[in-house]
């Protein structure tokens, strides 16, 4: 449990409530994060982790690097992951764990460092701080919009190659698997194991592009925008003439090589998630696995 989250103390005692047998592990400092995954890992059964988008992208890597199922308990401010496994508090989750059924998601690989919901480079880290600043403050799409507007008109564009064409650009969103709905407000992924990325460019080598995205924004039509473009790939390699790439993954920034390969890693991670009979949901159903509450 990752001690930031505002809900830890809660999530702790449902856990504690409906799972007695559970180890529960309550850190006392984010950068103890990934030794005491490691450890939990080693010995478990199932790996839980209590926390938002970053905490649970750390915990991916080690369980999958166990194999060991992960169970997730949304405790963050936006909770993506858990959001698209049906999961809204921890209640939910532990009816996933109840119900003994486990579904294979994708996971994706920026130079080898996993992330499950989006990555980003060029001013798109710069625009994701500018949206949780204003957010705050104004709404989600207000905030949204005075986010995308303030970066663009900031920004200067980055020259770069994508699968071997040069362009310069403002910024480029990746999706682990096609998200809804187009432009740079994707909120929803219709399911989590399509094996593609979802590759969102804004482009700097169209006339006036600058003038052109913001007007789009504006109006709403940003996905009709010449100086907008989107494509779902398997994978994506990402050149540029500097040494080191700024890169934000899963809401957190990272340094990357200037060269970098963008893919998914063959192997799925093994997650809990709630089922709906009878609706479309987010994630392909698996076999029902050995996992269930004693």
């Amino acid at each position: 449990m990752n001690p930031s989250s505002g809900s830890s103390t809660d999530i702790a005692a449902t856990v504690r409530g409906r799972l007695p047998a559970a180890r529960i592990v309550e850190l006392e400092g984010k950068d103890q994060l990934l030794r005491r995954l490691d450890e939990a890992a080693s010995d478990c059964d199932v790996l839980g982790i209590a926390g938002g988008d970053g905490s649970v992208a750390t915990a991916v890597g080690i369980a999958l690097a166990h194999s060991r199922p992960l169970l997730v308990l949304p405790a963050g401010t936006l909770n993506h992951l858990a959001r698209d496994l049906r999961i809204e508090s921890a209640e939910d989750a532990i009816d996933a764990f109840a119900a003994g059924e486990t579904v294979g998601v994708d996971v994706a690989a920026v130079d080898g460092q996993l992330f499950v919901n989006t990555a980003g480079l060029g001013a798109y880290p710069q625009m994701l701080a500018y949206r949780e600043r204003f957010e705050s403050r104004l709404g989600r799409w207000p905030g949204q919009l005075v986010a995308f507007i303030k970066t663009v008109i900031e920004s200067t564009p980055l020259d770069v190659t994508l699968d071997g064409q040069r362009r310069p650009v403002w910024m480029i969103f990746i999706g682990n698997c096609r998200y809804e709905p187009s432009g740079l407000g994707p909120s929803w992924r219709p399911r989590l194991d399509d094996r593609r990325l979802d590759v969102r460019v804004l482009r700097a080598d169209v006339p006036h592009s600058r003038f052109r995205l913001a007007a789009a924004m504006l109006s709403g039509h940003l996905p009709r925008s010449a100086a907008y473009s989107e494509t779902t790939v398997p994978e994506l390699r990402i050149g540029s003439p500097h040494r080191r790439l700024s890169i934000a993954r899963d809401g957190e920034r990272v340094d990357a090589p200037g060269h970098l390969l963008v893919n998914k890693p063959a192997r799925r991670l093994e997650v809990f998630a709630r089922h709906r009979p009878h609706e479309n949901t987010a994630v392909a159903r698996g076999a029902p696995s050995r996992w269930s509450v004693r």
